[in-house]
Protein backbone atom coordinates (compact mmCIF):
# COMPACT_ATOMS: atom_id res chain seq x y z
CA UNK A 1 0.00 0.00 0.00
CA UNK A 2 1.88 2.87 -1.28
CA UNK A 3 5.57 2.21 0.26
CA UNK A 4 6.95 4.28 -2.69
CA UNK A 5 5.56 7.23 -1.98
CA UNK A 6 8.91 9.06 -0.98
CA UNK A 7 10.26 8.06 -4.24
CA UNK A 8 7.52 9.72 -6.52
CA UNK A 9 7.83 13.28 -7.07
CA UNK A 10 4.77 15.44 -8.78
CA UNK A 11 5.69 17.69 -11.24
CA UNK A 12 9.30 16.50 -11.68
CA UNK A 13 8.22 14.34 -14.74
CA UNK A 14 9.99 13.73 -17.96
CA UNK A 15 6.60 12.23 -19.49
CA UNK A 16 3.15 14.01 -19.53
CA UNK A 17 2.09 11.16 -16.59
CA UNK A 18 3.60 8.51 -14.85
CA UNK A 19 2.29 5.56 -13.22
CA UNK A 20 2.84 5.75 -9.75
CA UNK A 21 5.13 2.69 -9.26
CA UNK A 22 2.98 2.18 -5.36
CA UNK A 23 -0.33 1.10 -7.05
CA UNK A 24 -2.88 0.13 -6.32
CA UNK A 25 -2.88 2.43 -3.51
CA UNK A 26 -6.05 0.73 -2.67
CA UNK A 27 -7.34 -3.06 -2.64
CA UNK A 28 -10.40 -5.26 -0.92
CA UNK A 29 -7.85 -6.01 1.48
CA UNK A 30 -7.89 -2.80 2.71
CA UNK A 31 -11.15 -2.66 3.12
CA UNK A 32 -12.39 -2.65 6.58
CA UNK A 33 -15.42 -4.29 5.82
CA UNK A 34 -16.24 -7.65 3.03
CA UNK A 35 -15.65 -6.39 -0.14
CA UNK A 36 -15.17 -7.81 -4.12
CA UNK A 37 -13.01 -5.06 -5.14
CA UNK A 38 -12.56 -1.17 -4.73
CA UNK A 39 -12.53 0.67 -8.22
CA UNK A 40 -11.58 4.15 -8.98
CA UNK A 41 -12.46 6.83 -7.39
CA UNK A 42 -13.09 10.36 -7.03
CA UNK A 43 -10.48 12.36 -5.37
CA UNK A 44 -10.11 16.04 -3.40
CA UNK A 45 -8.18 17.82 -0.84
CA UNK A 46 -10.10 18.61 2.07
CA UNK A 47 -7.48 20.64 4.21
CA UNK A 48 -4.41 19.15 4.93
CA UNK A 49 -5.98 15.52 3.34
CA UNK A 50 -6.64 14.01 0.30
CA UNK A 51 -10.06 12.15 0.30
CA UNK A 52 -10.90 9.46 -1.93
CA UNK A 53 -14.52 8.70 -2.87
CA UNK A 54 -14.08 4.95 -3.61
CA UNK A 55 -16.42 3.02 -5.49
CA UNK A 56 -16.50 -0.63 -3.51
CA UNK A 57 -17.99 -3.66 -4.79
CA UNK A 58 -19.88 -5.94 -2.34
CA UNK A 59 -20.00 -9.54 -1.95
CA UNK A 60 -23.20 -9.39 -3.87
CA UNK A 61 -21.80 -7.63 -7.03
CA UNK A 62 -23.43 -3.89 -6.06
CA UNK A 63 -21.53 -0.88 -5.76
CA UNK A 64 -21.49 2.16 -2.78
CA UNK A 65 -19.45 4.93 -2.11
CA UNK A 66 -16.85 4.57 0.56
CA UNK A 67 -14.30 7.66 1.83
CA UNK A 68 -10.84 6.79 2.55
CA UNK A 69 -8.24 9.99 3.86
CA UNK A 70 -4.60 10.13 3.79
CA UNK A 71 -2.16 13.13 4.38
CA UNK A 72 -0.16 12.34 1.93
CA UNK A 73 -2.50 10.69 -0.68
CA UNK A 74 -0.07 7.53 -1.19
CA UNK A 75 -0.27 5.78 2.22
CA UNK A 76 -1.26 5.41 5.47
CA UNK A 77 -5.18 5.73 4.43
CA UNK A 78 -7.88 6.11 7.27
CA UNK A 79 -10.53 4.46 5.58
CA UNK A 80 -14.56 4.45 7.06
CA UNK A 81 -15.46 1.13 8.87
CA UNK A 82 -18.65 0.92 6.87
CA UNK A 83 -19.64 2.07 3.22
CA UNK A 84 -20.24 5.83 3.95
CA UNK A 85 -22.66 6.52 0.78
CA UNK A 86 -24.63 2.73 0.25
CA UNK A 87 -26.99 3.04 -2.51
CA UNK A 88 -30.70 3.25 -1.34
CA UNK A 89 -33.45 2.13 -4.08
CA UNK A 90 -36.28 2.56 -1.56
CA UNK A 91 -35.62 6.38 -1.42
CA UNK A 92 -33.91 6.36 -4.45
CA UNK A 93 -35.58 3.98 -7.12
CA UNK A 94 -32.40 5.00 -9.92
CA UNK A 95 -29.90 3.08 -7.44
CA UNK A 96 -31.80 -0.02 -7.59
CA UNK A 97 -28.33 -1.81 -8.87
CA UNK A 98 -25.92 0.34 -6.59
CA UNK A 99 -24.12 3.78 -7.44
CA UNK A 100 -20.38 4.08 -8.89
CA UNK A 101 -17.56 6.09 -10.60
CA UNK A 102 -17.94 9.10 -8.43
CA UNK A 103 -16.21 12.40 -9.48
CA UNK A 104 -15.76 15.21 -6.79
CA UNK A 105 -15.10 19.10 -7.40
CA UNK A 106 -14.91 21.88 -5.48
CA UNK A 107 -17.11 25.25 -5.75
CA UNK A 108 -14.81 27.33 -4.94
CA UNK A 109 -15.68 30.35 -3.20
CA UNK A 110 -18.94 28.36 -1.69
CA UNK A 111 -17.13 26.32 0.45
CA UNK A 112 -19.04 23.04 -0.92
CA UNK A 113 -18.73 20.43 -3.75
CA UNK A 114 -20.13 19.16 -6.39
CA UNK A 115 -20.32 15.43 -6.77
CA UNK A 116 -21.17 13.31 -9.86
CA UNK A 117 -22.05 9.64 -10.21
CA UNK A 118 -23.37 7.27 -11.92
CA UNK A 119 -26.40 5.24 -10.64
CA UNK A 120 -27.94 2.18 -11.88
CA UNK A 121 -31.68 1.84 -12.12
CA UNK A 122 -33.83 -1.07 -13.77
CA UNK A 123 -34.28 0.74 -16.75
CA UNK A 124 -29.69 1.58 -16.70
CA UNK A 125 -26.85 3.36 -15.74
CA UNK A 126 -27.54 7.12 -15.27
CA UNK A 127 -25.62 10.43 -14.17
CA UNK A 128 -26.59 11.74 -10.51
CA UNK A 129 -25.47 15.46 -9.56
CA UNK A 130 -25.67 16.32 -5.95
CA UNK A 131 -23.80 19.52 -3.52
CA UNK A 132 -22.65 19.08 -0.04
CA UNK A 133 -23.35 21.30 3.05
CA UNK A 134 -20.28 24.10 3.76
CA UNK A 135 -17.22 21.93 4.45
CA UNK A 136 -15.68 24.43 7.09
CA UNK A 137 -16.80 22.64 9.71
CA UNK A 138 -18.06 19.51 8.49
CA UNK A 139 -16.10 15.72 8.35
CA UNK A 140 -16.44 13.35 5.33
CA UNK A 141 -18.91 11.27 6.48
CA UNK A 142 -21.00 13.72 7.75
CA UNK A 143 -20.72 15.44 4.30
CA UNK A 144 -21.73 12.14 2.47
CA UNK A 145 -24.86 11.18 4.75
CA UNK A 146 -25.83 14.83 4.12
CA UNK A 147 -25.58 14.49 0.30
CA UNK A 148 -27.38 11.08 0.25
CA UNK A 149 -30.38 12.60 2.20
CA UNK A 150 -30.53 15.81 0.04
CA UNK A 151 -29.80 14.48 -3.76
CA UNK A 152 -29.56 17.55 -5.85
CA UNK A 153 -27.85 20.70 -7.46
CA UNK A 154 -28.09 24.44 -6.52
CA UNK A 155 -27.05 26.81 -9.27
Amino acid sequence: MGENAGDYHVGHLEEPFTRYPGNPILTAKDIPYPANSVFNAGATKIGDNTLLLMRVEDRRGLSHLTVARSKDGFTSWLIDPRPTLPADPEGHPEEFWGIEDPRICCLEGEGRYIITHTAYSQGGPLVSLATTITVATAKASELLLWLHQHSQVSP
